[in-house]
């Protein structure tokens, strides 16, 4: 677009911060002290009426903004989406609502976005507390361990993006927490920029069990997706053959006693217990083979890829090698 800006600014509200205007001004002043054209865009999907009212006054004040306000709560990741959707920047910058970095390092993401894909930020947590960055290092370790390639510091949700990424990775439920993950694991590439920590995401903060416990399954979810979307027979084939060896193991040991020792099966448990194990792994076993039909079938319309480059022309004549091929053909009709 003739008219677009050089920056798009996504600002996702999900949750309500008591300094999120303070966080919000320091944002603006930052970008306002840059010579970057660039437009904001704040998707509320919160229903606090003091954050929708501040991000209209954002809106009133600044000369390309806009504010969307979703019907109801639909999550971190809905709003990313959609406010992805309505920038129309080739670059895209994405900062959080509530205090993760300092706004005065948010050019730097954007700085970094020359020759790469995304930027992803990572906090320096030396000032942060030890039960914080005792949190932090565990839940990046497991990442680690799980993804030798990934990018570290997955809870910043600070991040730059081209707009080719934004176009062609897809994101819902809690995926915004993996994003670098899934775009690195698309083909393009990722890049992490240490930026400070704000001063106020210092302090020690102790979350609910359940916190810990969605973490975990947002982890296996992201292992089956980044692993297993295009092969998912070997992920239930796996715990599918487990189940079919326990099963087995438990039948055949029923059986000997029967052959060898002479003890009868009707009052064993055992036969039953084996025997239903043994039908469970079957099932898993077989909706993995569903699974690979669905993908064979449908694997066109599912792109895993990303084309970084073509070059050539490859089947196209030029006007010379036109004139070349009819020269030829008068030639040999000689």
């Amino acid at each position: 677009m003739s008219n677009a800006p050089a920056v798009s600014v996504v600002i996702p509200i999900s949750r309500v911060d008591p300094d999120f205007e303070d966080l919000n001004r320091a944002y603006l002043d930052t970008l306002n002290q840059s010579d970057i054209d660039c437009e904001i865009v704040y998707i509320v999907d919160v229903g606090d009426d003091e954050v929708i009212a501040h991000a209209n006054e954002c809106v009133n004040r600044q000369h390309n903004a806009r504010s969307i306000i979703l019907s109801r709560q639909f999550g971190d990741s809905t709003a990313l989406r959609i406010g992805l959707q309505q920038t129309s920047g080739e670059r895209i910058l994405v900062l959080p609502a509530y205090h993760q970095i300092d706004p005065r390092d948010v050019l730097l993401l954007l700085e970094n976005l020359e020759d790469c894909d995304m930027v992803s930020a990572v906090r320096d947590r030396s000032k942060e507390s030890l039960f914080g960055r005792l949190q932090g290092g565990i839940y990046n370790t497991i990442l680690t361990s799980i993804f030798p390639d990934n990018v570290p510091d997955m809870g910043c949700e600070a991040y730059a993006l081209t707009r080719q990424v934004s176009d062609e990775v897809t994101i819902y439920g809690t995926q915004h927490n993996f994003l670098p993950l899934l775009v690195f694991r698309q083909g393009f590439a990722v890049r992490t920029v240490t930026v400070r920590q704000s001063e106020r995401a210092t302090a020690p903060r102790i979350r609910r069990p359940g916190t810990y416990l969605s973490a975990l399954l947002d982890i296996i979810t992201m292992v089956f997706l980044t692993r297993f979307t295009r092969k998912p027979l070997r992920f239930f084939g796996l715990i599918g053959s487990a189940f079919v060896a326990a099963g087995s193991a438990a039948l055949l040991y029923v059986i000997f006693e029967k052959f060898y020792l002479d003890i009868a099966l009707a009052p064993r448990p055992a036969l039953v217990l084996g025997a239903l194990i043994l039908m469970v792994g079957i099932q898993i076993i077989g909706i993995g083979l569903i699974g690979e039909l669905l993908i064979f079938f449908h694997s066109k319309d599912v792109p895993e890829f990303h084309i970084k480059e073509v070059a050539g022309q490859l089947g196209k004549e030029t006007e010379d090698d036109e004139e070349d091929s009819y020269a030829v053909g008068k030639s040999d009709q000689v």
